[in-house]
């Protein structure tokens, strides 16, 4: 990691709110170099869905290809046969999180609360979609994933689409931006964990571990959140690092060429995504309009009623600052 200027060349408010501290960073918009190397399986995944075959609240949808979500509708698309102008909402949930988690739930009650439209998915292998094919899964397969989701289900009804998305979630989001620029309304990532298949997985596997890899091309990780170790394959790793990486992309000469408005959230006591993880990221974006909220006695998951609270905070502040511009 490249040591940070001093932060008075990058940031032009800081403020101090309780144990909230929220960076306004000030950048330079850079060229729009090629994108990163799209995942071959995009093209597989794009399904499409009928008006008439309208998502359930109380039990899941099902994809074409077999993914599991919940869909709240605005009352604003359900008479109509037009796109709604006003943004949808879709959850990212992180690594080995599901759907029925306390973030995607209490934002899907924000959202209802607000007649925004709202929807929760889980990625193949996990939650409600296919969770035995876990281990044969990779960052392309969730990403293609999201993007199924966002075209098939959200870009039916609605012309723009805000993104939240929880630890891996906000590094798919982030990918999702890069490739619909003109669909993306804006990002909140919370604690998000970009390139952690390379900085945290890899760089922190003991040498057993990455023998494991070698020999058997799966190694097992501790996890305080799961009874059992997390299965990490090899497959996994190489895939994050040669197609997905954001932080130490050389392509993108130091800047990742995003356009839509960022709100980043990140707990200072996170010890599983260091949280300048999100501060490199908030630098890296070309977009000048990136909110970094710092949370001092916040840790990884930021599920907390007062942390949910921020979330939802800055979702509407978001929404709020697109109406206004």
């Amino acid at each position: 990691m490249k040591p940070h200027q001093p932060f008075a060349k990058h940031y032009h408010c800081i403020i101090v709110v309780s144990s909230v501290l929220t960076f306004y960073l000030k950048g330079n918009v850079a060229f729009f170099p090629p994108r990163t190397q799209r995942c071959l399986l995009l093209q597989k995944c794009r399904t499409g869905m009928t008006k008439d075959n309208l998502p359930s609240i109380k039990e899941p949808s099902t994809t074409k290809t077999g993914l599991k979500y919940h869909y709240f509708r605005s009352t604003l698309t359900v008479d109509s046969l037009e796109r709604c102008s006003n943004p949808a909402v879709l959850f990212c949930n992180g690594f080995r999180s599901s759907m029925t988690g306390t973030k995607a739930i209490f934002l899907e009650e924000h959202c209802k609360s607000k007649d925004l439209s709202y929807c929760r998915f889980d990625y193949r292998g996990h939650g409600l979609s296919s969770p035995e094919t876990f281990l044969e899964m990779t960052l392309s397969d969730w990403i293609c994933d999201a993007e199924t989701i966002l075209l098939d289900v959200l870009l039916k009804d609605h012309s723009q689409v805000m993104l939240v998305g929880s630890s891996m979630g906000a590094w798919i989001a982030t990918h999702l931006a890069l490739r619909y620029p003109d669909k993306i309304a804006g990002i909140v990532g919370i604690a998000p964990a970009v390139d952690f298949t390379q900085k945290v997985l890899y760089e922190k596997a003991t040498d057993e571990q990455k023998n494991d890899w070698l020999s058997k091309g799966i190694a097992y990780f501790p996890s305080k959140y799961e009874s059992n170790p997390y299965p990490i394959t090899w497959r996994f790793i190489q895939d994050g690092k040669e197609k997905w990486q954001l932080l130490d992309n050389a392509t993108l000469s130091n800047k990742i060429p995003n356009g839509c408005p960022v709100h980043l959230l990140h707990g200072q006591c996170d010890i599983d995504i260091p949280w300048m993880t999100s501060l490199e990221l908030a630098e890296r974006l070309s977009t000048s309009n990136v909110m970094l909220t710092l949370i001092k006695d916040g840790d990884h998951r930021l599920s907390r009623p007062q942390d949910m609270q921020q979330m939802s905070a800055a979702l509407d502040g978001l929404l709020q600052r697109i109406k206004t511009s």
